[in-house]
């Protein structure tokens, strides 16, 4: 049999905690944060599609070993622009470094770490 590749799905639900300051300088302002996050496992399975003689077949499995929960920090430093007194443009880099790995009794240990940038428009009401 051959296969076409695996994929594999990691889901978790993030809860955020961070704090932010807001430096201003005329129209910009200078936006450093600094937090944790605490992540729990929904669910984590792979997918992969066999191919044999007698057709094609899918395959999906849990993936074991996997930690319930994981702790990681998260960095970010964005730029505000005000346009006018009540609309500003934001652009937030973020990064999210994995304190903990997300398996458990293997020889490796397997880290989530993420780059992000958030982008927006804040309005004043």
């Amino acid at each position: 049999a051959s296969t076409s590749g695996t994929v594999s799905r990691l889901t978790y639900l993030g809860i955020p905690f961070s704090v932010s300051y807001r430096f201003g300088i005329g129209r910009f302002s200078i936006l450093p944060s600094v937090g944790a996050g605490f992540n729990i496992l929904l669910s984590g399975t792979t997918k992969t599609n066999l191919y044999n003689i007698a057709g094609s077949q899918n395959a999906s499995t849990p993936i074991s070993g996997l930690k319930p929960t994981y702790v990681d920090a998260q960095i970010g430093l964005g730029i505000q622009y005000a346009i006018s007194r009540k609309l500003s443009i934001v652009v937030h880099p973020n990064a999210r470094l994995g304190l903990m790995p997300i398996n458990k009794e293997t020889p490796v240990k397997s880290y989530q770490n993420f780059l992000s940038i958030e982008t927006g428009v804040k309005m004043k009401l």
